[in-house]
């Protein structure tokens, strides 16, 4: 078997794509699997077949014919047909790859039993995701629970308990969808609930009225994007593309993913006031938000509230993030109160005058507004359920519906690995959205290291709420001055 020949036609399917690492990661497993003597999918009884024995439809032609399905049946590998001999060489290489080293054999031993679980995850994850592809990661041989160390814990991603935390009136409003909260204000006094109470009215501080599709703080500096609005807006657009979003930033082991979706948010909205991109200080949310978690979790729209109250955002530069883990007493590390008061008063470059919030989005529904307002003010902090997205390599996640059949194996799933848009563990930063031959989604910026997925970068399916994805959007609002 020519080996260099199959190593280089992965290389070339996956050009577009962008990053040579992912591009070697991705042909290691493809080329492993190959010499372990592996099915593919799509000759083996999972997505190919599956769509087969369906009946024949215009819609399932054309789906079957995409290049993209094509050329992610051809990459999907089943690792659950691999002979545990051939696992353990995987295992192996794995160590090798990502710089594994246990203390014992016992270790070892237990490191490839989890080894052996994470490929199953896998391999679910591919049947679920047709136009995405899963495989082996640096979260290889990692538990659940370490997994879920950069996740935010349940106390802060269960949904209902979001939506308790809001004000009672304006949940109840946004049930009725875009139109019945845009260009609206909610004050928490409203509801006299105890949880409510509880908060202190800490919702007002900083609340704009609810996004709307007039809504324009890029049009001082773009002033084209004016014309748009829920009849008329682009079918690609990337915030990359003009200059708003920073390079991709790494939490570690710390459920802190809260802080950097709220200070990406704000670098967008720092770069349309000003016109200078700067990153801004995740650490000082991890350190002084005394409202949120720190590396436990937290809301954006509450770290909102409290750089509109402190009023004052200061450079990544100038207050580093440590990425220290779950290991301290307190919710959160000391505070460098001296260098946020020195900063409070000053302006330039590399501090951020935060006037407040807007929420944007709340349910289903809510896409096309999230849509427009993105390409009329910048990139949207948001949560999403991360479900497998330990594993994502390149493509769009989701699972589509065309002529009445799901293009993924239902049935297949597994227990443990469903996306449950109630259960929203995640801070992201939706940086723009596209089309890929009829299939619309989302680009989002995660914060993880460009090693990971599409250069730091992920892409999940548009229009369907997949994952939560529009449950819970809210974006900052800066002063120019």
């Amino acid at each position: 078997m020519n080996y260099e020949r199959i190593e280089e036609e992965v290389n070339v399917a996956d050009r577009s794509h962008g990053s040579t690492r992912r591009r070697l990661v991705l042909g290691l497993v493809v080329v492993l699997a190959l010499v372990a003597g592996v099915r593919k999918i799509s000759s083996s009884s999972g997505f190919k077949t599956s769509l087969e024995s369906t009946d024949s439809t215009n819609a399932k032609d054309a789906w079957m014919q995409r290049s993209d399905v094509q050329q992610y049946m051809k990459e999907k590998v089943v690792f659950s047909s691999v002979p545990e001999d051939e696992v353990h060489v995987l295992f192996k290489k794995f160590q090798g790859d990502h710089h594994r080293t246990y203390e014992s054999e016992d270790e070892e031993a237990n490191r490839f039993e989890m080894f052996k679980v994470n490929l199953k995850e896998i391999d679910t994850l591919n049947r679920q995701n047709p136009i995405a592809l899963f495989g082996i990661t640096d979260a290889g041989d990692k538990t659940a629970d370490e997994r879920a160390n950069r996740k935010m814990s349940s106390k802060w991603s269960n949904y209902a308990q979001m939506k308790e935390s809001l004000p009672t009136e304006m949940v109840e409003a946004a049930k009725n969808g875009p139109e019945a909260v845009t260009g609206k204000t909610f004050s928490s006094k409203i509801a006299q609930t105890v949880k409510v109470a509880a908060s202190e009215d800490k919702f007002e501080v900083g609340q704009f009225a609810w996004a709307t599709e007039d809504d324009c703080a890029a049009c001082d500096m773009f002033p084209y994007l004016s014309a748009y609005n829920l009849d008329n807006s682009p079918e690609n657009f990337d915030w990359r593309d003009m200059g708003a979003v920073t390079g991709v930033k790494n939490q570690k082991n710390c459920g802190s993913c809260w802080t950097f979706s709220t200070a990406q948010d704000v670098e967008g909205t720092h770069f349309l006031a000003t016109g200078n991109l700067t990153s801004f200080s995740e650490q000082q949310l991890v350190a002084c938000d005394i409202k949120n978690d720190g590396c436990d979790g937290g809301f954006m729209y509450e770290a909102m509230q409290y750089l509109a109250n402190f009023g004052t955002m200061v450079s990544a530069e100038a207050y580093p993030y440590k990425g220290v883990s779950m290991d301290y007493d307190e919710p959160t590390p000391t505070c460098d109160t001296d260098l946020l008061n020195s900063k409070r008063e000053s302006y330039g470059d590399d501090i951020a005058h935060v006037s407040g919030f807007q929420m944007v989005a709340m349910g289903e529904g809510y896409e096309e507004l999230m849509k427009v307002y993105l390409t009329k003010n910048g990139p949207l902090a948001l949560a999403i359920n991360a479900n497998g997205m330990d594993y994502y390599i390149h493509g769009i996640t989701g699972c589509e519906t065309i002529a009445g059949s799901e293009f993924c194996e239902a049935g297949s799933i597994d227990d443990h690995t469903p996306c449950d848009p109630e259960s929203l563990d995640h801070g992201v930063l939706a940086v723009g959205y596209g089309v890929q031959e009829g299939t619309e989604y989302w680009v989002i910026k995660n914060s993880w290291a460009e090693t990971w997925g599409e250069e730091g970068y992920y892409r999940t399916l548009r229009g369907t709420d997949h994952c939560g994805v529009a449950n819970m959007v809210q974006h900052t609002v800066v002063k120019s001055a």
